[in-house]
C-alpha cells in the first residue's frame, strides 16, 4: 500500500499525542461490497502490517488494498483521509466503499 506524504504528516500530527497507531482496515459491507475504514488506536495486534511509522493493517484487509493509495485530501468541503484501490471496478457516490 502506498502511503502519500499528505497523510503521513497527518497522521503524524494527530497521533502525536494520542493513539499511536491509525489503522486502515476493509470489512464486507456498504453500498458496493466494502466498506473502507480508518480508526485511531492504541494496540497493535500481533498479525498486523506495519506500514510507514505508525500505519496498520490487517493481513486480509491488505489482501485487497495491497495496490492502494492512502492520500489527505484539503478542499473548500472539508477535509479527509482517502483511499484510493485501483482493482474496483466500481464507487460508491460518498467514497466509503468499493467493488472489485
Amino acid at each position: 500500500m502506498n502511503i502519500d506524504p499528505s497523510a503521513v504528516a497527518e497522521i503524524d500530527r494527530i497521533t502525536a499525542h494520542g493513539p499511536r497507531w491509525f489503522r486502515v482496515s476493509v470489512t464486507a459491507g456498504g453500498c458496493n461490497g466494502f466498506e473502507k475504514h480508518f480508526e485511531l488506536v492504541d494496540n497493535q495486534e500481533l498479525d498486523d502490517i506495519s506500514l510507514v511509522d505508525r500505519v496498520l493493517v490487517d493481513p486480509i484487509s491488505y489482501l485487497l488494498i495491497a495496490n492502494a493509495t492512502l492520500s489527505y485530501q484539503q478542499d473548500l468541503s472539508g477535509c479527509q483521509f482517502v483511499l484510493s484501490v485501483p482493482e474496483a471496478v466500481s464507487n460508491c457516490g460518498c467514497g466509503r466503499s468499493f467493488a472489485i
